[in-house]
């Protein structure tokens, strides 16, 4: 993991590109949940709580974000 003093532009650059995302795919879940297509909207859902927890664990940690696909891992 970096220390504090390697946190630099391009993860934050990350972290604000993962939260973009994460808002984005929550924006289409909205609308998609309007022709019922619910396994859709639950994968978006899905997808934009992992974006999320990725943008803060890089914001927190200061570093790289973990390889994972487990919600649990990060949060």
């Amino acid at each position: 993991m970096q220390d504090l003093t390697s946190y630099n532009g391009i993860l934050r650059k990350e972290a604000e590109r993962l939260i973009l995302q994460a808002r984005r795919d929550l924006a289409h879940a909205r609308n998609i949940i309007g022709i019922e297509a619910y396994e859709v909207v639950a994968f978006l859902c899905h997808q934009a709580v992992q974006k999320y927890l990725e943008g803060v664990w890089i914001q927190k940690k200061r570093a790289r974000r973990v390889a994972t696909h487990y919600l649990r891992e990060l949060g």
